[in-house]
């Protein structure tokens, strides 16, 4: 309805939530190819940090409604900054094949 309607800003509240993984790769490829085809500003709400990461320009960690972190584009995630926001250890690591962070809870 969004798309049909051509807003120049389309929010979107966990559009991956109960999709198994390659569901959830494929939703965010269109909207990533959606806001580059059409340069409509995407807000999305995301849990999955590690999605978030690989597929968002930019991302904004809020915590009982407060900004912890906002990146900028192409700047890393930190582990620090995912600590903070969830209060949980956390390693952030290197991607294999992307310019990006994948969180991975310590054990």
């Amino acid at each position: 309805m969004a798309i049909a309607q051509q807003t120049s800003i389309l929010l979107l509240d966990e559009p991956t939530t109960y999709l198994d993984p390659p569901h959830q790769v494929e939703i965010l490829q269109l909207v990533r190819r959606l806001n580059k085809e059409t340069g409509m500003t995407i807000v999305m709400v995301l849990h999955d940090i590690t999605l978030a990461s690989l597929y968002a320009d930019r991302l904004i960690g809020l915590k009982d409604g407060h900004p912890i972190f906002a990146t900028q584009v192409g700047e890393r995630l930190r582990a620090e900054s995912i600590e903070e926001l969830f209060n949980m250890r956390v390693h952030a690591i290197d991607h294999p094949t992307a310019d990006r962070s994948i969180i991975v809870p310590r054990t």
